[in-house]
């Protein structure tokens, strides 16, 4: 069974040694903070040399709840890059032959020591990566018991430890999503209450119809900044919904695969034999 298990671990192995994992599904809030407030000042700079435009004052003249806006916008879009970079590395896992191809391989007690050997030559540190953590965890639980029995609980275990760990790190962009809007909601009242005011302003003031007509602009301006200001955060928040959504969708179907590659190649495989000799897996590393 050895001899089963050394050949295709040779053939590939110079192409794969030491693949860094990525850091799980986790993202830094204070990094991808950091990038969304030097990208929202950018912007800000940049401004002004576009000249007078619409979209200009929409950031520029309709309050403080814009630049909010734009930053809560801008951190999510950098959350959801990062993430889908982990994943695209978390992705190339599946390719890696960490059980052999050769349908006659069986994985027992006494080779697992082989298995274990060349994931930690392949993977800087297993642990980071999804599908290599859950097949070391069953390997180890094999080596260590050597009971098959419990190795596909302990799998089913860690896919849901996973999941759990998925939504989680989805919190922060949920939380985007609701803020953004209630900005809106913010900058609606804002304009609303200056519109209103104005109005006040220009009927005690005014003495002639001339004078009311030509005073309505700050009124339309408040107006504009109500309407403008909700407009801007609703589709903030759409682009941002649709943009998890489909990348959550993503992560998931990765995560399947991963369910999917421990049942054929770790679950199927397994048997129970204790005749090979204890340095069997010492000899299939080699």
């Amino acid at each position: 069974m050895s001899d089963v298990y050394a050949a295709p671990i040779l053939g590939a192995l110079e192409d794969q040694i030491q693949i860094r994992a990525p850091r799980r599904q986790q993202v830094s809030a204070v990094v991808s903070f950091f990038c969304a407030l030097l990208s929202t000042i950018l912007i800000y700079a940049i401004f002004p040399f576009f000249g007078d435009n619409q979209v200009v004052e929409m950031f520029m003249e309709r309050g403080p709840t814009p630049p909010f806006t734009l930053l809560f916008f801008i951190w999510a879009l950098v959350i959801i890059s990062m993430k889908k970079r982990l994943l695209t590395r978390q992705r190339k896992a599946l390719a890696l032959e960490i059980i052999p191809p050769n349908r006659e391989f069986r994985i027992t007690a006494n080779n697992v020591g082989g298995i274990v050997s060349r994931i930690e030559r392949i993977v800087d540190n297993p642990a980071n990566l999804i599908l290599v953590n859950r097949v070391q965890h069953a390997l180890f639980n094999l080596q260590n018991l050597r009971q098959i029995s419990d190795v596909n609980n302990m799998l089913e275990s860690q896919a849901e430890s996973d999941e759990s760990r998925l939504e989680t790190s989805y919190a922060l962009l949920r939380g985007f999503v609701w803020v953004m809007p209630v900005l809106g909601f913010i900058g609606t009242v804002l304009g609303l209450s200056a519109a209103v005011g104005g109005f006040g302003d220009v009927l005690r003031s005014a003495k002639d119809v001339t004078e009311i007509t030509s005073s309505l602009t700050t009124v339309t301006s408040g107006l504009g900044t109500a309407f403008e200001t909700t407009l801007l955060a609703l589709v903030a928040a759409v682009v941002i919904q649709l943009r998890m959504t489909f990348l959550k969708k993503t992560e998931e179907d990765f995560l399947d695969s991963c369910r999917e590659y421990c049942m054929v190649n770790v679950v199927r495989r397994l048997r129970l034999d204790t005749s090979q000799p204890t340095d069997s897996g010492s000899s299939a590393d080699g």
